[in-house]
């Protein structure tokens, strides 16, 4: 996660333990205080020596911190790969952590295995994330918290069924995500969402009822890397240890521990309060998006804003999502291989690794906030090894079942023998069941409607752009309901619908990125972007009632779009966005 280097958070809610709550509460009430650090190895993605300065000069010297105050909690969120590299490359500052876990003095927060942008993904490349970090933790006898904060500080609804499923319970909700949706408020202690606990990060908190009196403010609430630096960016050469800056915060959590404030853990907040009897509110409807939302138009820095000219958003998006899918594909004739009774180790340990490369694919900052080069090569280079590796899978498995092609249909799991590989559909041109407009700045460009199905269009955007850099790209639909109807990531399996009054939006539009490409736009009327020609983000306009997709400055260069439009009931639109993007049947 990359902050601007002007943004520092200081406020938020408080995580104690069961036992710092005294029977009786005192007149003034009970006074707590956290601190999230995210660390993120991949700040500089591809960077092996920033990932040494990251460790060494802001890792280190807040661990050593904690060390000498025993009494004071707090939590360390990082990437599985950070806890791995530690492990490997510097077994002193991973002995430390693992002495401050093992005490209950940190928690320690994980809960993906990359810094991956897994908002813009489906679901099942988190279940591998999953998979990869327990499989790490467990060899590594590493004890990770049930509390969830992620990268960028994603958030969404799905978050809650994904947890739930994998025994979290309590997830940070970031403020500025939250003021995004529904405009500035009071919080409450914490909210339920789903079942599962939800805080807001970066908001002081202050309660009284049922003569249970708390207040509740965070001391850090940001990258992790900022603080023993002097809130010096890794990208900087510059970046190295400041005592006086390290000194300076020690010094204001000691006043703070003087004057009666307890530094506490987020899990063990949620578990005092219900302890002593507060209940959470209901979670008002929170959409995905990130903790810098109003900043960054939520998810769009990473999915269509160009900020730098170098950046490539569509291409690394539409490469890692091709090469997700063509790894599932491998998977699933893996599993088939399997179920014959042939011995697949070697190919399942090659599986493994393919998605842990794939994972590394993922990562946000590949995309945003303003990607360097190197990291941009480290995200295509990474996919370009995922993809030849689920190759080399299809292959073994056509050889080991004598087949010159396979038919692999992922959503059914069915593998059968084919003759040839499919040919391309030849569709005939037709007029569009919706208005459809390009807009933007093109050396040529076309615009045209293909039949697809009984209720299914093809929308083909075809088109060169020019102006690099000053060029804003929309395809733009016209919306006629006033409802938000979408599959939140990590649940794309359904659709949830929310009423526009429902929210209280400080920005014109809502970006959403849609990891199974569907949006509604009317009545069973619904949208589905070709995750593997275009994935941008979706501009759900407020102020004008349109849903667009939208590359902003974008390079020059050729592109070709495809959108489906649906006719048909919601649940219809999904299985048709598993046919076309999360779930495709192929020939290999």
């Amino acid at each position: 996660m990359k902050l601007n280097p002007g943004l520092y958070f200081a406020a938020v809610l408080t995580f104690l333990t069961v036992s710092a709550f005294p029977a009786a509460q005192a007149p003034e009430g009970q006074r707590f205080a956290a601190a999230l650090y995210h660390f993120n190895l991949q700040y500089v993605a591809g960077d092996r020596n920033a990932e040494d300065r990251i460790v060494r000069e802001s890792l280190a010297p807040l661990l050593d911190l904690y060390v000498r105050h025993p009494g004071w909690g707090a939590d360390f969120e990082m990437q599985g790969y950070m806890v791995e590299q530690l492990n490997e490359r510097f077994p002193d500052v991973f002995r430390k952590l693992k002495t401050l876990i093992e005490s209950g003095q940190i928690d320690l927060v994980c809960f993906h295995y990359s810094d991956q942008f897994f908002l813009a993904y489906p679901r099942w490349d988190m279940d591998w994330s999953e998979r990869l970090d327990r499989r790490l933790l467990d060899r590594l006898g590493v004890r990770r918290s049930g509390t969830v904060f992620t990268q960028e500080g994603q958030f969404g609804e799905g978050l809650s069924d994904f947890m739930k499923a994998n025994g979290y319970d309590t997830a940070i909700l970031p403020k500025n995500l939250y003021r995004y949706l529904h405009g500035d408020e009071d919080a409450a202690p914490y909210y339920d969402m789903n079942g599962v606990n939800v805080v807001i990060g970066g908001k002081g908190v202050k309660y009284e009822d049922g003569g249970v009196k708390l207040s509740l403010e965070w001391t850090f609430f940001d990258d992790g890397e900022l603080l023993a630096t002097g809130r010096t960016s890794p990208y900087s050469p510059d970046f190295r240890y400041d005592p006086a800056a390290l000194a300076g915060y020690e010094d204001r959590l000691a006043r703070l521990e003087a004057d009666g404030v307890k530094l506490v853990t987020v899990g063990g907040c949620v578990r005092a309060l219900k302890a002593l009897g507060v209940k959470p509110a209901p979670l008002k409807p929170v959409l995905d998006g990130t903790w810098q939302a109003g900043e960054t138009d939520n998810v769009f820095r990473w999915m269509g804003d160009y900020r730098g000219a170098h950046e490539r958003d569509d291409e690394v998006l539409t490469t890692t999502y091709r090469s997700r899918t063509l790894l599932a594909a491998a998977e699933t004739a893996l599993i088939r291989l399997k179920n014959t009774g042939a011995g697949v180790d070697a190919l399942e340990e090659t599986l493994a690794e393919a998605w842990r490369k794939q994972l590394l694919a993922e990562v946000s900052d590949s995309t945003g906030w303003t990607p360097a080069p190197g990291e941009i090569e480290y995200a295509l280079e990474m996919d370009r090894s995922a993809a030849d590796a689920a190759r080399g899978i299809i292959e073994a498995v056509k050889s080991r079942l004598n087949a010159p092609f396979v038919r692999i249909n992922i959503a059914t799991g069915e593998v059968v023998p084919a003759a040839a590989q499919d040919e391309p559909a030849v569709r005939e041109r037709t007029e569009c069941p919706v208005k459809v407009l390009l807009e933007g700045g093109f050396r040529d460009s076309e615009l045209y409607c293909e039949r697809a199905g009984e209720r299914r269009w093809d929308v083909v955007a075809r088109f060169t752009t020019k102006d690099w850099f000053r060029n804003d790209v929309r395809m733009v639909f016209p919306r006629t309901i006033d409802r938000i109807v979408y599959s939140p990531a990590l649940m794309e399996y359904r659709v949830v619908e929310y009423p526009l009054d429902a929210f209280k939006p400080e920005k014109e539009a809502f970006y959403l990125p849609s990891p199974n490409g569907l949006i509604g736009i009317g009545e069973n009327v619904s949208l589905i972007k070709h995750a593997g020609s275009v994935h941008a983000a979706w501009e759900y306009g407020l102020r004008e009632k349109t849903v667009a997709l939208r590359m902003l400055r974008p390079r020059n260069a050729r592109y070709e779009w495809r959108v489906s439009v649906v006719m048909g009931t919601p649940a219809e639109a999904v299985e048709e966005a598993k046919r076309i993007n999360t779930h495709p049947a192929a020939t290999y």
